[in-house]
């Protein structure tokens, strides 16, 4: 307990906030009254309203409670978000979000058919590659781009394993080694769609995934020729810091009216929360 707590005020301290300040900041980002927020902590609105004001401090038991509260309303706002359907398909989007939601199962179709319609080549990481077909069903994909010139199936074990285990330096190689066969043979925009599941029920951790996103990142935002999206299940638990870092790494999120800017991405506010849940698991 003593780790958390020490934990916590460091987190505080190294960004300059004072703890009334971080609850207002975490209040107003969840969009929340100073009573809608009292209530789940199970104090009077006054106390918060006297936290903010930097009349009294908040004990550290409090600042706990407010972190899966912030990440779980995270999460709400985020679904509200990629299910409105009022944003177009093309906007720029050098890495990317797809949640596995029912109500946006038809997203991918829209984002497959408009890259292609666009000039995009696509290559589709999927578990296995040669199961095309029951993809297609999957994901509702027209029959014809199957045959498509400008799509390739890469199977998650070619990409993602080197004899036999998960290994980055794989998806790196292989990587390069085919956006350089494209550009020789003139192709100037592709993008990688990344369906990380299946990686998740074969024993990869979301810790593992969250390197690779990192690098994903990184590499989307150095260069002009790729662009990136990957694919994972909205989380049954918002209060796994890693699902947290997951949405952090991702400017743009695809929904069922096209793309929305993610307003967690490099949210110091989902940092810190992130933060506090992690170390509640040491």
């Amino acid at each position: 307990m003593l780790y958390y707590s020490v934990d916590i005020q460091k987190s505080i301290d190294d960004k300059g906030i004072a703890p009334g300040q971080l609850v207002r900041k975490l209040r107003e980002q969840m969009g929340l009254s100073q009573w809608e927020l009292a209530e789940p902590l199970g104090v009077h609105w006054v106390t918060v309203s006297r936290w903010e004001s930097g009349r009294v401090e908040p004990r550290t038991e409090y600042l706990h409670e407010l972190a899966p509260l912030f990440t779980a309303n995270a999460f709400q706002q985020v679904k509200a978000l990629v299910l409105k359907p009022d944003r177009p398909l093309a906007t720029p989007t050098p890495h990317a979000l797809l949640y596995i939601l029912p109500e946006l199962e038809l997203a991918l179709r829209d984002y497959v058919e408009a890259s292609l319609e666009a000039g995009y080549y696509l290559c589709f990481v999927a578990c296995p590659a040669e199961e095309a077909t029951g993809l297609c069903s999957r994901w509702q994909l027209p029959p014809q781009v199957l045959t498509h010139p400008h799509l390739k199936f890469v199977s998650l074990k070619d990409a993602y394993f080197r004899d036999g285990r998960y290994d980055l330096s794989q998806m790196n190689w292989l990587g390069r080694k085919i956006e350089e066969e494209l550009v020789n043979q003139g192709y100037r925009h592709i993008r990688w769609i990344g369906d990380l599941s299946p990686l998740l029920k074969h024993g990869v951790s979301l810790k593992e995934l969250l390197v690779m996103e990192y690098n994903a990142d990184s590499v989307f935002h150095s260069q002009s020729v790729s662009e990136g999206l990957s694919i994972y299940p909205f989380p049954e638990q918002t209060d796994d810091p890693y699902q947290a870092c997951i949405l952090c790494r991702h400017p743009w999120l695809l929904g069922t009216g096209g793309f929305a800017e993610n307003p967690y991405y490099n949210n110091p506010l989902l940092c810190w929360a992130r933060g506090q849940l992690k170390a509640r698991r040491i």
